[in-house]
């Protein structure tokens, strides 16, 4: 639904979830977010996956 809307679509969307990356993928539509930090990681990974041009990242 973000990507949808004008307004959201360029919005960097991080799957920020206790659920591991095979979960999360498995339950998701492809491409409907840019990265992923589980739950628990230093907030330095979370802020590194939120800058401008990061693209599929991931921690866990």
């Amino acid at each position: 639904m973000l990507r949808a809307r004008a307004a959201t679509r360029d919005m960097i969307i991080v799957a920020y979830t206790a659920l591991s990356l095979e979960s999360v993928k498995a339950r998701v539509v492809p491409g409907s977010f840019d990265g992923y930090c589980r739950t628990g990681a230093a907030i330095a990974d979370l802020v590194t996956l939120n800058r401008p041009g990061i693209s599929g990242g991931s921690t866990s």
